[in-house]
């Protein structure tokens, strides 16, 4: 019977080798426990800003993920693609600028800042009935268009999970901006999107006609903060 040495300890150099290797390449991963995205960045908690390991962009530094995703397009390792549509069913309005889709899907409305539902008799809690009254009302179709923003990709999803998006009835008007125009919710510019401006605009137009919460503020001078 003819016996063959094997002698296995002729591979560990390349083992050890190989798996050097691939804790090397893991090593952004393992050092962020949160994993990095596709484009091998991740959100920074110490500097307050966006960091990449690998990648085109690696060893670089940006304020937010918006001004990471510029420079992969400026770089042409991204394209500037249009966000993803899509139609959508809604089965209940949580709150002025909350709702849930048929298949179970929350939405939270891109720039809109809706008062919360608290104590019955509070002046917050009458401003966020009023806001979800106003929603439901325009939502008597249910069917909507739901629209992204670019500054929200690739998840297009805010840090509880819900879906960021805007809603567009079936009469082609956008809710988020509907409910600040009439003055039923103030802007929300504290995360960017690309319609801010026009946002910022309609709810300065809304508190200079005292419509909604801005009652009282007619005629009076009505600043773009928010």
């Amino acid at each position: 019977m003819k016996c063959f040495d094997v002698q296995p300890w002729r591979s560990w150099p390349r083992l050890s080798l190989a798996f050097l290797a691939l804790l090397l390449n893991a090593y952004p991963v393992l050092a962020h426990p949160g994993g990095v995205d596709e484009a091998g960045c991740h959100w920074d908690r110490d500097t307050r800003g966006y960091h990449c390991h690998r990648g085109a962009l690696k060893g670089r530094h940006f304020a937010t993920k918006t001004d990471m995703l510029k420079a992969e397009t400026a770089t042409g390792v991204r394209t500037a693609a249009e966000p993803p549509i899509r139609t959508a069913r809604i089965a209940r309005v949580v709150d002025g600028d909350t709702m849930i889709l048929e298949s179970g899907e929350h939405v939270r409305l891109i720039g809109v800042d809706a008062a919360e539902l608290r104590a019955r008799g509070s002046q917050d809690h009458q401003a966020a009935v009023d806001a979800s009254r106003f929603v439901r009302t325009r939502l008597a179709s249910k069917t909507v268009r739901l629209e992204f923003d670019e500054a929200n990709a690739p998840a297009y999803r805010d840090h509880y999970g819900r879906t960021l998006a805007y809603v567009y009835l079936v009469d082609g008007s956008l809710l988020n901006l509907e409910i600040v125009r009439h003055g039923y919710a103030k802007a929300l510019t504290r995360f960017p999107f690309g319609k801010t401006k026009e946002f910022l605009q309609a709810q300065s137009d809304a508190c200079r006609l005292g419509l909604g919460m801005w009652e009282g503020s007619k005629g009076r001078s009505c600043s773009n903060s928010p």
